[in-house]
């Protein structure tokens, strides 16, 4: 199973490094950031063009839902219970406060 996580860990590592070859973290995380906005954006009209087709919305949700667990499983395969512990407790507070009322 080591094996495996450091698989997936030296392949993340070599995309990061193809796809943004000697730039800083910072340009990097802007990248992906910018990325993960263009795929959400795809996903809401994704999502209210299946609405408009006729599906309900509580199947729109639980599919969406089902396909990002699907998505997820193997980032929580490699990183492991570790990826849920916050350092700063108080302020992983706030930010989901934020994001459940925003």
């Amino acid at each position: 199973m080591p094996a495996i996580k450091s698989l997936f860990a030296s392949a993340i590592a070599r995309a990061n490094d193809a796809a943004l070859p000697g730039r800083s973290d910072a340009v990097t995380g802007l990248v992906w950031i910018t990325i993960s906005m263009a795929l959400l954006a795809g996903l809401a009209a994704f999502s209210r063009a299946l609405m408009d087709a006729g599906m309900h919305s509580m199947e729109v949700v639980f599919l969406r839902n089902l396909f990002a667990f699907l998505v997820f499983s193997p980032i929580l395969f490699v990183r492991g219970p570790a990826m849920f512990r916050a350092a700063n407790l108080k302020l992983y507070a706030w930010r989901c406060g934020l994001a459940l009322f925003s």
